[in-house]
């Protein structure tokens, strides 16, 4: 743990110094995960990500890109006149190396790839009635909730996507899969499968 802590530390370092060969990013989009468990559970949630990245070059073709954003996903379900709402909150630092094709003098197109340390803020599910006057029947975060539904804060994830930056804008597509149990149960394995898109302004 301490050095994953450590290796947060450089990543955050990174992202605050500036440099002239640096290229700071404002980034958003749309994201979707897929969770499944052994024992043939699976679930889907949708929703956004925002955030910052900063692109130091270390060549004219190789750069890292240290980053942070934040990330809320959700899923709605009804049933015998209940409605059920999961929403999960967190904020993610993708550290990202990427490989670049210059295509013009203001345009080209990368890959990247590399890890992302995902940090649970909130998993909370809110059931409650569909009638006139609904009420809320049950409430919990499964970052709190007892062992055997209860998700674990941390987790690791590996991304790779592809890019393409045109003078001051940047679209980029991509998958992530987490490396570690999502579950905190020993009798419970899940994993999380994510994709995402989103458009960014390049500084």
């Amino acid at each position: 743990m301490k050095k994953q802590l450590s290796f947060l530390a450089i990543a955050c370092a990174m992202l605050l110094t500036g440099n002239v060969m640096a290229q700071f990013n404002i980034n958003g989009g749309i994201s979707a995960m897929n969770t499944k468990d052994n024992v043939n559970n699976s679930d889907t949630t949708i929703g956004y990500y925002v955030g910052v990245t900063n692109n130091f070059e270390l060549t004219s073709h190789i750069g890292i890109a240290p980053g942070v954003y934040f990330r809320s996903l959700k899923n709605d379900n009804e049933y015998d006149k209940l409605k059920e709402t999961y929403t999960e909150n967190s904020v993610n630092v993708p550290v990202l190396l990427n490989l670049n094709l210059n295509i013009s003098e203001q345009s080209r197109a990368y890959i990247f790839a590399g890890p992302e340390f995902n940090i649970g803020i909130s998993a909370k599910q809110k059931i409650v009635t569909t009638g006139d006057k609904p009420e809320t029947m049950s409430e919990q975060n499964y970052f709190d909730a007892d062992d055997i539904i209860r998700l674990n804060r941390f987790n690791i994830s590996g991304t790779v996507g592809i890019g393409l930056k045109l003078d001051f804008m940047n679209f980029n597509i991509g998958l992530s899969s987490t490396l570690l149990d999502r579950r905190a149960s020993k009798d419970i394995e899940e994993k999380g499968y994510s994709a995402f898109i989103g458009l960014g302004l390049v500084f």
